[in-house]
């Protein structure tokens, strides 16, 4: 029988844009009490001139804007953010992370995507539990503007699971990502991201080259110690160095490439 193919989503994380209602709903919940001379233009919330709303703006920050002027876009911190939630502004099904103080909306997940999450997570908890906790597409908090959503955390282990207070840099041991039409945004914006708040180790499942990037040792805002695993090959977290994970619990085994599907000749 001939199956399918799911249709490749090439669809990168873009920024979240927001409508006149959810904008009014946010001034009416304190938002931009802080800052309140903002306006919206084509969905994106822009910060006036500081001419006109001077306590927004530090000495510093006046000492690097452009002339002319051009309005930054307004920046939310992580309580805006889940005042937002808590509003309805941000619906609960949403696929949505705070990145630099600004709200992504990420990619649809594929069905490789969520595949290679669960292979992973399925392969990887009995080999750390009792060590550590694994918490799969969960928020993790970078201070004031940051809470990404990796895809799979090992976290260091709390006898209250974190019930009381999220996850912080100094809780992770190590970061997976798996990048099929989110490659470029997870290299170029997370992994600096992570690097620059100290995260320990992080590792790419690069789905379209079917290899996993690993990278160490963050020093000054960037790995220092990169290297790539094939399908062939193991990895193994440095925090847990007897735990081998074979690449193709990522990225699948040759085997479970796509079927070819043409009738045999003759």
């Amino acid at each position: 029988m001939t199956t399918m193919a799911e249709p490749q989503v090439q669809t990168e994380p873009t920024r979240r844009r927001f409508n006149v209602d959810e904008y009014m709903k946010m001034a009416e919940v304190g938002i931009f009490s802080k800052c309140g001379h903002v306006e919206l233009i084509d969905g994106e919330i822009l910060t006036k001139s500081p001419d006109s709303h001077p306590q927004c703006f530090t000495d510093a920050m006046l000492a690097v804007l452009p002339d002319p002027w051009f309005p930054p876009r307004h920046r939310f911190s992580v309580e805006d953010y889940y005042a937002m939630a808590e509003a309805g502004i941000l619906g609960i099904d949403e696929r949505v992370e705070l990145i630099d103080g600004e709200i992504i909306t990420m990619s649809p997940i594929g069905n490789e995507h969520a595949a290679s999450v669960d292979s992973i997570t399925d392969f990887l908890v009995p080999l750390v539990t009792g060590r550590a906790i694994v918490r799969v597409q969960a928020h993790l908090r970078l201070y004031e503007q940051n809470q990404p959503e990796p895809d799979l955390m090992i976290l260091k282990r709390k006898e209250d699971y974190y019930r009381h207070s999220a996850p912080g840099p100094d809780d992770v041991l190590l970061i997976v990502e798996v990048s099929d039409t989110s490659l470029s945004h997870d290299r170029n914006v997370k992994l600096p991201l992570y690097a620059r708040f100290g995260i320990p180790e992080v590792w790419i499942a690069n789905i379209p080259a079917r290899i996993v990037e690993v990278y160490r040792d963050p020093v000054d805002g960037e790995y220092t110690n990169t290297h790539v695993c094939r399908p062939e090959e193991t990895v193994s977290p440095a925090a847990f160095d007897d735990v081998e994970i074979p690449v193709s619990q990522f990225i699948g085994a040759v085997s479970d490439e796509k079927e070819d599907n043409r009738p045999e000749s003759g």
